[in-house]
């Protein structure tokens, strides 16, 4: 149920300005229509859909410069946001072409972005040398059990947890035990990637996921 974000972008690379552009996109029935939300765009623009899955974005008499007057002026953008159907399997592709058209020229194709589907497996185990890590429930909501396999006694042990972006958004030191549970606390769903260690080595790392 994790939401898609698309950012169609294009610019006037002709010889002078374009007085009506439309972004035609049409979607894949992997993604739920009804969950589209129109985010932003650089100009005013109508959002029309034609055989229930092709959208048209009409800019419509915004006079767009031509990148050889004024470059800086010749971009425009369309983003939004639309849901993947619920209940896809594992392996499921998503793709989204988008076609460009300035006034009546051919239509300027974008790139084709690919999503895949995938699941987490219940229970993940990294480790090293030193030990290894199991945790507990893997995807959680509330909470969730790390416990730490290792033969070495009287370690003292240190928590830290980040987003996919790299920030720390959960640490925990001090932890003397081999299992420990921690909470999401207001946390996001989405994923994130633990690293417990010792003040000498790293014992396990790995993804846990919030839903």
């Amino acid at each position: 149920n994790e939401t898609l974000e698309y950012l169609v972008r294009f610019q006037n690379t002709g010889t002078y300005q374009a007085q009506n552009i439309v972004v035609r996109d049409t979607i894949s029935d992997n993604l739920d229509m009804s969950t589209f939300q129109l985010l932003s765009s650089s100009f005013p623009c109508t959002v029309s859909i034609v055989d229930q899955r092709t959208m048209y974005f009409k800019f419509q008499n915004i006079n767009l410069p031509d990148s050889t007057s004024n470059e800086p002026a010749s971009h425009g953008y369309v983003k939004y946001s639309i849901k993947p159907v619920l209940g896809l399997s594992s392996g499921t592709e998503i793709k989204n072409t988008a076609f460009i058209y300035f006034d009546f020229n051919t239509p300027v194709i974008t790139n084709t972005e690919l999503n895949t589907i995938a699941f987490p497996i219940g229970i993940e185990e990294f480790g090293s040398a030193n030990g290894s890590v199991i945790v507990y429930p893997n995807p959680f909501s509330d909470n969730t059990t790390f416990v730490i396999q290792s033969d070495k006694l009287n370690e003292i042990y240190s928590f830290e947890l980040t987003d996919v972006l790299g920030k720390k958004v959960k640490s925990k030191n001090g932890i003397s035990e081999k299992q420990f549970e921690i909470s999401r606390n207001g946390l996001e769903n989405g994923i994130y990637f633990y690293k417990i260690y010792t003040s000498e080595s790293v014992v396990g790392i790995g993804k846990v996921v919030i839903k």
